[in-house]
């Protein structure tokens, strides 16, 4: 059994991604974490929270009531906590290290997609109940929801962008969760 602080390898981020597709709960509102990349989204945004936001508060985000009734057998449903957990410590060293990444989906030819993580980040912001935004940060948050997808959103069918322009687009939203973090940390440190 790996320790709780110990990065996620390659093949564990893959089965994760599996498990949150097969296990995740699955809502009518388009609020779903059936990814690696919007759990990745949702785990940045609760770190990244003006205040503590325990697992009780963000875990039913992913999973619905009856999560254990609906994963097979108890060494599943470990494994899956125990991959979140450790995806969630890779977060907080991510976000703490002087190039934070996210974890976005790729498409062909280095094609960047936001629209997962970006989604996952809004749903974490919601389920820490960020509420009003100084305006020092809202254009950060802006930019962020501006990538995310619900149901009912607006798709914009005109926005073809190419590759490169997608890796910019991943580079400024990057910067503007470090930006949100930063700010937050700011004011937990006070």
């Amino acid at each position: 059994m790996q320790q709780l602080d110990e990065s996620l390898e390659d093949e564990e981020l893959a089965l994760l991604d599996d498990l949150l597709l097969e296990y995740g709960a699955e809502r009518e509102n388009g609020y779903n974490i059936l990814s690696l990349s919007e759990l990745d989204g949702l785990l940045t945004a609760i770190l990244s929270s003006p205040e503590l936001v325990a697992p009780n508060q963000w875990l039913p985000a992913i999973f619905d009531e009856n999560a254990q009734e609906s994963i097979p057998d108890e060494n599943t449903f470990n494994l899956l906590l125990s991959l979140i957990f450790r995806h969630y410590n890779d977060v907080i060293q991510r976000l703490n290290s002087p190039l934070f990444y996210a974890y976005f989906d790729e498409g062909i030819d280095d094609f960047v997609i936001l629209d997962s993580w970006c989604s996952g980040y809004i749903i974490g912001a919601k389920v820490s109940g960020w509420g009003n935004l100084p305006d020092k940060i809202q254009g950060q948050y802006d930019l962020i929801r501006s990538f995310a997808y619900f149901e009912g959103d607006d798709l914009n069918l005109d926005d073809h962008p190419s590759a490169k322009e997608t890796q910019e687009r991943a580079a400024k939203v990057e910067q503007a969760v470090m930006a949100i973090y930063q700010y937050f940390l700011t004011l937990r440190n006070r």
